[in-house]
C-alpha cells in the first residue's frame, strides 16, 4: 500500500460512516455507503476479511473488519521501541 493511499478506516470515517472498535478490530455500521467503500477498497487490492453480524447492543447490522482500526496501529508504531541492535555482555547482540 502506498503512503498516499487512504486506509479503509480513513475512507469510512471521511464518508461519515458510524464506526466502533475493539483493540485493532474495526466495526462499521452496515450501510450501502460502507459496503461500497469496502468493495472499492477490495477492488484496489485491499483485504478486508470482513464478517457481518447483528449487534446484541443496538440490534443493528454491523461489519467486523479485523485488524483495520488504523488508530490502534498508529499508536502501536509510535510506542514501539527503537530497533537498534544493542550489545549485552552475557547474551550478545539483541534487538
Amino acid at each position: 500500500m502506498t503512503e498516499d493511499r487512504k486506509s479503509l478506516y480513513e475512507r469510512l470515517v471521511e464518508a461519515g460512516c458510524q464506526t466502533d472498535s475493539h483493540e485493532s478490530d474495526l466495526y462499521v455500521r452496515e450501510t450501502e455507503t460502507a459496503k461500497q467503500i469496502i468493495r472499492d477498497f477490495e477492488s484496489e487490492g485491499g483485504i478486508s476479511n470482513k464478517e457481518n453480524f447483528r449487534s446484541e447492543r443496538d440490534g443493528q447490522r454491523w461489519i467486523e473488519l479485523p485488524f483495520a482500526f488504523k488508530p490502534f496501529w498508529d499508536a502501536r508504531s509510535r510506542a514501539a521501541p527503537a530497533t537498534e541492535v544493542e550489545e549485552d555482555e552475557t547474551l550478545g547482540p539483541r534487538m
